[in-house]
């Protein structure tokens, strides 16, 4: 039974990472109540959008790793935004999160899911690569530092998102990956 489930789960969310296409791309809110077309967001190659949350205490953990790509690969064309996806957060709320851990990486909110569901993602942190036509290419995990809520090593070993995003840059992910993550599940209102 445990394996049907596994196997149902995995391909729900394959398909949902399948979802998008040129003239498909969403229009995002900001917490300060912007609306921006992810395509004027987008780098020429593509975006990177981390689902987090206040709350998360894996996804705040991970924070300072997603700086660190955002500023890595936003020059080669392919931007790191962070996705605020929880009805429990107000705008307030995200603002002083960004302050508080000094976020200069763009950020959007979904507070419906609408992102989370388009593209799969039913946890914080988890991360999507979007290709410039707004398919995606890798949605999964940032990095092994966590093998399940609560357990995990004192540093990873690998870094899936930043590999995933060089091999993008540099070859192309033809097919779909899928890396599953560890974290704090969305909750509904």
């Amino acid at each position: 039974m445990k394996r049907r489930h596994w196997l149902f789960l995995m391909t729900g969310a394959l398909a949902g990472c399948a979802v998008g296409g040129a003239g498909s791309m969403p229009v995002l809110r900001t917490p300060d109540g912007r609306e921006l077309h992810m395509a004027a967001v987008a780098g020429n190659r593509g975006l990177v959008l981390v689902f987090v949350s206040v709350d998360c205490p894996i996804a705040n953990r991970f924070l300072p790793e997603l700086e660190s790509l955002g500023a890595r690969f936003a020059p080669e064309g392919l931007p790191v935004a962070c996705v605020y996806a929880s009805p429990f957060e107000s705008d307030a709320q995200v603002l002083a999160h960004r302050r508080e851990y000094d976020l200069r990486l763009p950020a959007f909110r979904d507070p419906g899911f609408r992102l989370a569901h388009r593209y799969g993602a039913t946890l914080t942190p988890e991360a999507v690569l979007l290709r410039p036509d707004g398919s995606c290419a890798y949605r999964g995990r940032v990095n092994n530092q966590y093998t399940a809520p609560g357990q995990g090593r004192p540093a990873p070993t690998r870094h899936d998102l930043a590999e995933a995003m060089r091999e993008f840059l540099d070859r192309g992910i033809p097919d779909q990956r899928l890396v599953p993550a560890v974290g704090c599940r969305f909750r509904d209102p």
